[in-house]
């Protein structure tokens, strides 16, 4: 009896679909391992195909400006792929930070690699787009791009490389809420964001109503937007859902992202996608000696950190 009791309360697929999408708060780490992993997947995937509709949505537009705005976009697209392998691989070693200090019920451990991989995409944002802003012509010469091509499009490419920070911080943000188990907020903030870039895109290209013609640049101009209010979204998020709490902030936790993060860009700009970045975890475990918690420098500052409520 206790068994058929059981199998009535497990939810349907449909069920766990619509819960998927819709999102709710709940233990990962207890429960079917089967219905845990679909609703993370499910978001997460919905995910990259937002993050994708981005160039799609520009190339839409921009194709009705002529070749060299496509070629613009594409060329600038191929560049943008290196700041998203590494926004890609730091984000990789924060999900896996917050998820493990999030399974140990460590709220304030989470709250301190959270922090830190923001600051750390801040310095790293900076040392990728301050050149970009300056060299945008010449990355596109680089590229190959014709002279029309660079005088149409280096607006768009200013744009786009030098405010690659966004996307960074919304990858890194993104991968908090991943690690917390909170993969839908990071999908609606991609909701956010395309929807405004959809919006803006044809406004910005084409100067409709009020809004000035930019030609190709307004395109980066739409999507630089979008991004940056989703951006807002997820820190508003973070200090509405989780908000604030007094945390130690640890500067040993930064060789922790080098080593995780690191090798976690060649591995994802690779063709093979060979998770070079896994060496780190079988080495320490194969040594057989059990990982120390006690990981904070003597020289460790107080700092506010973002932390769930309740903790």
């Amino acid at each position: 009896m206790d068994a058929v009791v059981t199998t009535a309360q497990q939810p349907t697929l449909w069920e766990s679909l619509r819960e998927a999408v819709r999102g709710s708060h709940q233990d990962y780490t207890a429960g079917s391992l089967n219905r845990a992993i679909l609703l993370l997947a499910i978001p997460m995937v919905l995910e990259m195909v937002l993050e994708s509709l981005f160039a799609v949505v520009d190339v839409f537009w921009v194709a009705r400006l002529g070749s060299n705005a496509v070629a613009t976009v594409g060329l600038t697209e191929s560049m943008l792929t290196l700041v998203f392998a590494v926004a890609m691989g730091l984000g990789m070693s924060t999900t896996a930070m917050v998820a493990r200090r999030i399974g140990e019920k460590d709220r304030e451990g989470a709250a301190v690699a959270s922090v830190q991989a923001i600051g750390l995409g801040i310095v790293v944002s900076a040392m990728m787009g301050l050149p970009c802003l300056f060299l945008a012509r010449t990355l596109l010469r680089l590229m190959g791009a014709s002279q029309e091509i660079v005088l149409a499009g280096s607006g768009y490419t200013r744009i786009a490389l030098g405010c690659s920070g966004v996307v960074v911080l919304l990858t890194l943000n993104n991968a908090v809420f991943r690690g917390a188990g909170d993969a839908v907020i990071a999908m609606r903030v991609l909701w956010v964001s395309n929807l405004i870039n959809l919006f803006l895109d044809p406004c910005l290209i084409f100067g409709l109503g009020p809004f000035p013609r930019l030609g190709v640049t307004g395109a980066a101009a739409a999507t630089l937007t979008g991004r940056s209010i989703g951006l807002v979204y997820q820190f508003f998020q973070l200090l509405s859902t989780y908000g604030f709490c007094s945390a130690t902030y640890a500067s040993t936790w930064a060789s922790c992202f080098a080593c995780l993060g690191c090798p976690s860009p060649v591995s994802y700009s690779s063709p093979l996608h060979i998770p070079v970045g896994s060496r780190w975890s079988v080495s320490s475990v194969s040594s057989g000696a059990p990982p120390s918690r006690d990981t904070r420098s003597p020289f460790a500052s107080s700092s506010s950190l973002f932390c769930p409520r309740g903790a």
